[in-house]
């Protein structure tokens, strides 16, 4: 069975497509209006604390702010815009909306991706290179490698507005029917190289950190009076950033899953509904900046915890600042 149309407002379109039927619709509409706030307040409060900090105004850190930037956009910009293609399915019907939707969300992820590879490589060369830390982590290679990120995110995810699509009057707002062969392949090949490249570095560092911890400290030690409170210091921060990282890969592996699984049966109903839902699952992700340093970070909690109560700026000079 094959049902290829897209049919009239609160219809079911399979083979490949999302459902846009009213119970998915209507779904998507509500959970998408709830996390717009946290989104938008979430990154918000993260980028307000860390750029504040005196301590946190380093290299590493304006990492994270590029991370939360991305989730703010996340919720000011794309959440609107799908409730509104959601509640209005005819807008989808329109070129340049559906094709624009996109390359929102495709360059949104994108830059997320890198940014994420970007915090595990600053990661791996503060533990495993702590020496050369401030020889190869610099702010020029920083903003030059954010820029470079943005640039070609923005590009890569541009092409199908620049004309190389398979949008047709009629068909089905969905990726799998409006991006052309070699585009789906090379954005699938090079997502799968950058967190290929972003496990390794992780890996690596849980390695030297957890096996080799004590010659690390010593070895630092031997040339910092400190070197054991700021080796412990790294571990802590890396693990909240791996956290994060694999955060973001749950929140992806039910639709990697299901699209594993619709190559081999295209016709499936259940998958094509599971598409949809596990794609509006994707979307809770820009929430979990703000929850992981809630959960894992003390000094964040104390720094949000007296800005609420007297309304002063973290300050850390008190020794409060993140870590």
């Amino acid at each position: 069975m094959e049902i290829n149309d897209s049919l009239s407002n609160g219809s079911l379109v399979i083979n490949n497509g999302p459902y846009y039927d009213e119970p998915y619709r209507t779904f998507s509409i509500i959970v998408d209006s709830l996390l717009i706030l946290p989104a938008i307040a979430g990154n918000l409060i993260i980028v307000y604390f860390v750029s504040k900090s005196k301590e946190l105004r380093n290299v590493g850190n304006y990492l994270v702010i590029s991370l939360a930037f991305d989730d703010v956009f996340m919720g000011a910009c794309i959440l609107p815009y799908d409730i509104y293609v959601l509640y209005n399915t005819s807008l989808g019907q329109n070129k340049v909306l559906c094709l624009l939707r996109f390359v929102l969300h495709n360059m949104t992820g994108s830059n997320s991706i890198f940014n994420l590879f970007f915090i595990s490589l600053e990661r791996y060369i503060a533990i495993i290179h702590p020496f050369n830390y401030n020889k190869f982590v610099t702010y020029p290679r920083l903003i030059a490698g954010i820029i470079a990120a943005r640039v070609y995110s923005l590009v890569m995810a541009s092409i199908p507005l620049m004309g190389d699509h398979k949008w047709t009057p009629g068909v089905q707002c969905d990726p799998s029917r409006i991006w052309v062969t070699w585009y789906s392949y090379f954005c699938s090949l090079w997502v799968v190289c950058l967190i290929s490249l972003t496990i390794f570095c992780y890996s690596r560092v849980i390695k030297v950190a957890f096996r080799h911890i004590d010659a690390v400290i010593k070895q630092r030690e031997s040339v910092d009076t400190e070197g054991e409170s700021d080796h412990k210091a790294d571990i802590r921060k890396t693990k909240m950033m791996a956290l994060i990282f694999g955060l973001f890969l749950l929140y992806w592996s039910p639709f990697s899953l299901v699209l594993f699984f619709q190559r081999l049966y295209k016709d499936s109903v259940v998958l094509a509904q599971a598409k949809c839902y596990s794609l509006t699952f994707i979307k809770s992700n820009c929430c979990i900046n703000f929850i992981v340093y809630m959960s894992r970070s003390k000094a964040f909690r104390k720094n949000l915890r007296c800005f609420c109560l007297t309304k002063v700026s973290p300050d850390s000079d008190d020794g409060t600042a993140l870590s």
